[in-house]
């Protein structure tokens, strides 16, 4: 995600200075909080080597393995996978997928979206795993009016937010 001179940039601990341990735990701290900060969560200092006087650490960035879409019986799985920024290969990315659930969740059909994570034969990947629950799509209406000049009125309508499962709207109506 960044290059090696930002989070170096980031850090107390400079080539040439004395070690110190504390400091360098800071340091980590910091770039954890930075890679946390811009949605990185799943980020993680995987090993911390000391040889000839040159430290290196070792971050780990996790990808997208798999993404698994369960619960929906009506709506067809490419609908909900359209809505998804992150896709499989991509760098995990806690607010891109935030803003993805937020598009699912805004679509008007599905009642309930929960995300879970799931471990991958490959420990540099997650496997992201999407709960929906669907709602109720249709709806039907129906009107009646009494006016003193034009007498009796009346009317119903309906409407499909999911037809077919693809998420297509249909509204038919009379009076």
């Amino acid at each position: 995600v960044y290059k090696e001179e930002a989070l170096q940039g980031l850090m107390l601990t400079v080539p040439g200075a004395v070690f110190n341990r504390e400091f360098f735990r800071n340091d980590l701290q910091r770039v954890k909080e930075k890679y946390q900060k811009d949605g990185y969560v799943m980020a993680r200092v995987e090993d911390v080597s000391v040889e000839n006087g040159i430290v290196t650490v070792k971050i780990v960035e996790p990808r997208i393995g798999e993404i698994i879409i369960q619960g929906n019986k009506r709506t067809k799985t490419y609908v909900i996978e359209r809505e998804l920024k992150a896709k499989k290969g991509d760098l995990f990315n806690a607010n891109i997928l935030r803003h993805s659930l937020n598009k699912i969740q805004n679509m008007g059909f599905l009642d309930d979206v929960t995300v879970g994570f799931e471990p991958n034969e490959d420990p540099n990947l997650i496997n992201i795993v999407l709960t929906v629950t669907e709602g109720k799509s249709g709806s039907v209406s129906f009107n009646l009016g009494y006016g003193s000049s034009s007498g009796w009125q009346g009317g119903a309508a309906y409407g499909e937010a999911n037809l077919n499962g693809r998420a297509q709207k249909l509204a038919v109506g009379f009076e």
